[in-house]
C-alpha cells in the first residue's frame, strides 16, 4: 500500500517495529538498550546502497529515497552503533514517485539476556523472473537441482535447527 510521499523527493519508505524478548514480552527500546533502526537499501539495478536510520522510540520513521526497486536490509542497534537484532529482507520493494511505500512492520526479537544478536535465523532463497525454481532454464525454471546449508556450531554455543521446506501454500515438509 503506498500514501503520498512527504516532502520535496520524489519517493519515501516508511517502517513501523516493535521489540520483544526471548520468551515474547514486548521491550521498550530503553529496555532493549536500542536507540536507533538502520535500513540499508540496494537498488536492484546495482549500485551504491542508501542508509537510513531511524530514533529507535519513533516507530514509525519514514525517510526520503530515489524511486526503484529495492532490497531493504533492518536491523535494530545500540548506542555505539552495534547489531541487537535482525528482521527478514524485504525484498523487491518498489518505491514510486511522490509515494510512500509502507513496508512490512518488523518485530525485533532479542536474544535471551538482551542484545547482541537474535535468537531465531531466517534463511531466504529467490529467484526472479521464473516460475519455479526446480524446472529447466528452457522451461522458464531456474534450474535448482540441489541445495546444500552447512550449519556450524561456534565455541560452546547450541545449534538446534529445524529447516522446512515449504511445498505449497498448504503443506510443509521437515527435513
Amino acid at each position: 500500500m503506498a500514501a503520498p510521499a512527504t516532502g520535496a523527493c520524489p519517493g519515501s519508505v516508511s517502517l513501523a517495529w516493535s521489540i520483544t524478548s526471548a520468551s515474547g514480552q514486548p521491550l521498550t527500546c530503553a529496555q532493549a538498550g536500542a536507540t536507533s533502526v538502520a535500513l540499508r537499501l540496494q537498488s536492484r539495478t546495482g549500485g551504491t546502497p542508501v542508509f537510513t536510520a531511524f530514533p529507535c522510540a519513533n516507530s514509525p520513521g519514514t525517510a526520503n529515497i530515489a524511486p526503484g526497486f529495492y532490497d531493504v536490509a533492518i536491523e535494530l542497534h545500540d548506542a555505539s552503533g552495534a547489531r541487537l537484532a535482525t528482521s527478514s529482507p524485504q525484498t523487491s520493494v518498489a518505491v514510486a514517485v511522490g509515494r510512500t511505500k509502507v513496508l512490512t512492520p518488523v518485530t525485533f526479537a532479542l536474544a535471551a539476556g538482551g542484545g547482541g544478536g537474535n535468537s531465531r535465523v531466517a534463511l531466504t532463497l529467490e529467484t526472479e523472473n521464473v516460475t519455479s525454481n526446480c524446472q529447466s532454464s528452457s522451461s522458464k525454471g531456474a534450474g535448482i537441482t540441489g541445495t546444500t546449508i552447512a550449519i556450524v556450531r561456534v565455541g560452546d554455543g547450541c545449534a538446534a535447527v529445524t529447516l522446512v521446506r515449504w511445498l505449497d501454500a498448504s503443506s510443509a515438509m521437515r527435513l
